[in-house]
């Protein structure tokens, strides 16, 4: 996957939302807000 386009960037930020959701749900909540905060990052890049 390429980050250099919008559709990139919004893709890498849905797989880490994912991420951080199943963290979340198996109480890793510091990978949780990890992931929450690279979904957010890839999102403002987008």
């Amino acid at each position: 996957m390429s980050l250099d386009t919008t559709d990139g960037y919004l893709a890498s930020a849905q797989s880490h939302l994912q991420a951080a959701r199943f963290c979340f749900e198996h109480d890793r909540n510091g990978l949780a807000g990890s992931e929450a905060y690279f979904s957010m990052l890839a999102s403002v890049n987008a």
